[in-house]
This record gives structure tokens, sequence and C-alpha cells, in this order.
């Protein structure tokens, strides 16, 4: 199950995933690869996405098909993926979840702070 962390504050966006990169980087290495290698190689996968740019590739990496189109959709097939999100960058993203409902496989939850 993917998650997404919705952070109303656009300031807190990057506390919260760079937390969550803290304390996984404290277990492994961080490192950049390619899309396979990270699905194929990685317990977790962390996505930062912020600004109203992002807010259409996000929607669609999410709730689209897997497609080389949205490289990010492949992570969608990871099980230890985690998208942060701002609110702009979540825009279309909450859009469609109030029009059609979550997908089983994402668990999205909203901070405040």
């Amino acid at each position: 199950m993917n998650r997404v962390v919705i952070c109303r504050d656009p300031d807190s966006v990057g506390y919260y995933a760079s937390r969550q990169v803290v304390e996984t980087m404290q277990r492994a290495q961080g490192q950049s690869e390619g899309i396979s290698t990270v699905l194929d190689n990685s317990k977790e996968v962390i996505l930062l996405a912020t600004g109203r740019s992002k807010a259409q590739a996000v929607a669609i990496a999410l709730l689209g098909p897997v497609s080389g189109w949205i490289p990010a959709s492949y992570l969608c097939e990871h099980e230890g993926c985690t998208f942060y999100l701002d609110k702009s960058a979540a825009a279309t993203f909450e859009q469609v979840l109030e029009e059609k409902g979550c997908p089983d496989y994402i668990q999205a939850m909203c901070i405040d702070g």
C-alpha cells in the first residue's frame, strides 16, 4: 500500500519528508538510481512533490495506469513508497479523491502543521 502525506502548511512538507529521510538513512545508505533499480532494490522510497506545476503529474502517477510517460507511476507498484505532497501538488489528486474515492492501494493522510 502506498502512503500519501499531504501537508497543508507548505513549509512543513520538507520537514516531514526530511524527518522520514533521516530515519530511513539511519538504517541504510541512499543513492540516486534509475526507476527499475529503485523498484528492484529499495525497501523504502520517498517522493517529494511541491508546487502546482506538479499537481497533474502527481495525480496521474498515483491514480492513472502505470506508464513510461510518467515514470513515477511505477512507484505505485512499490509497497514501501511514500509520497510527500504540499497542498498545491496535491490539488488534482484531492479533487479526484473527492469525486471517486480513494483506491485500495493508497493510504492518504493530511497533516495540518
